[in-house]
């Protein structure tokens, strides 16, 4: 063998020049493509951990725990349905039920459940959103799935879809449901419910104790009769119920809750759904969209009006305990588009209010001339007013 390889180093003696280098290159490429198999499971790791290991942070010494309502939620979701709905009105504490879950799932690693995407879509568009998140095109339901088994492989992952809107009710249903994927659960969080399609879960106002609790949690120094009070006064609605312990720097407005309280009673539904919004937005210094404001029913406007809940004009305030919502109706009241709409409801129905809302128009729209005449433009058809 050694007498071979002396003849064959002798008829080429450049071997070493030509073969080693290839040799090591081989072994070099060998080496890197072994070496990129754990920098591709290491990228793997990292991209999930910032897309389903993403906490949302919610603090317990602000908020309640709600251990009760998310320990029901997981409890359902063990279930084979493909959906879970989490419903109830606006500011009883969906949201904030939500995101404990997300954390919650993220740090116990629940035995049927380890990764957690929550997705807010107030204001935004699930396919726009999904697209952010996953960086690639989503044209059909297959792209996404595709994706989420680049990611996940077969472990199960829970989708939280958080503030949804009616209108985007239908699309959601359809790209999640009649396509449904094992790999994943859903849950949705609403104002209203669908029975068809999936369990439902109704978060409910807080109780006399949970008032309690949240007080202590402030660290607020009231009495019993004084928290029997709140909760008597605000039925357990959890925005309104914060909003009186966010003011623990000053006393308390029972005044001021007595008035809507004892107004509530003579509203309906729809009304205090709307007034709820009013609340709910102001007390998270939200800014009503123009969307949510021109979906008013112009008459549930003027009911709530003439009872002094929302005002036209500061100065026509009927309830002057009332400044809270009013003042919130009011910074709104100044869009044009909605002011168009006033106009043309009394136009119709009432001259006389007609003609002393226009002259009461906002005196930003007054200094804009343009606009004002605009306005009327659209009012009558010869342009004269």
């Amino acid at each position: 063998m050694l007498k071979y390889l002396e003849e064959f180093l002798a008829k080429y003696p450049n071997f070493y020049q030509i073969f080693i280098p290839i040799i090591l290159s081989i072994m070099i490429s060998v080496m890197l493509f072994i070496f990129k198999i754990p920098q591709r499971l290491l990228q793997k790791y990292k991209k999930r951990q910032n897309i389903f290991k993403k906490k949302q942070y919610i603090q317990n010494e602000v908020y309640l725990k709600r251990d009760l309502e998310i320990q029901v939620i997981l409890q359902e979701l063990i279930k084979e349905q493909k959906v879970t709905i989490v419903y109830g009105a606006l500011g009883r504490g969906k949201t904030i039920i939500l995101k404990k879950l997300h954390d919650r799932i993220i740090d116990k690693n629940e035995k049927f459940l380890k990764f957690s995407l929550y997705i807010d879509l107030e204001k935004k568009n699930l396919f726009d959103e999904l697209e952010k998140i996953s960086e690639i095109t989503i044209t059909n339901p297959l792209d996404f799935y595709n994706w989420l088994n680049s990611l996940l492989g077969r472990k199960k992952c829970l989708i939280i879809l958080d503030n949804i809107v009616p209108s985007q009710y239908a699309d959601i249903i359809n790209f999640f449901l009649d396509n449904y994927h094992s790999q994943y659960k859903i849950i949705m969080g609403l104002n209203y419910i669908n029975p068809k399609e999936s369990s439902q879960i109704e978060i409910k106002n807080f109780d006399a104790k949970q008032v309690t609790e949240l007080a202590k949690l402030r660290r607020l120094d009231i009495d019993e009769d004084n928290l029997s009070r709140v909760f008597t006064l605000t039925e357990g609605i959890p925005v309104y119920v914060d909003y009186l312990f966010k003011t623990n720097h000053h006393p308390i407005n029972y005044e001021l809750m007595e008035v809507i309280s004892s107004q509530l009673a003579n509203c309906s539904s729809e009304e205090k759904d709307v007034l709820q919004a009013i609340a709910l937005n102001k007390i998270l210094y939200y800014n009503f969209t123009e969307k949510l404001f021109s979906t008013f029913d112009i008459s549930l406007i003027v009911s709530l009006a003439s009872k002094g809940l929302i005002q036209f004009e500061q100065t026509t305030k009927t309830i002057e305990l009332n400044s809270q919502i009013a003042e919130q109706y009011l910074s709104h009241l100044k869009n044009e588009n909605v002011y168009v709409k006033l106009l043309e409801y009394y136009k119709i129905h009432s001259p006389k209010n007609f003609l002393e809302l226009s002259l009461r128009m906002p005196i930003e729209m007054k200094n804009d001339y343009s606009c004002f005449v605009q306005i009327l433009k659209q009012l009558y058809i010869n342009g004269e007013y």
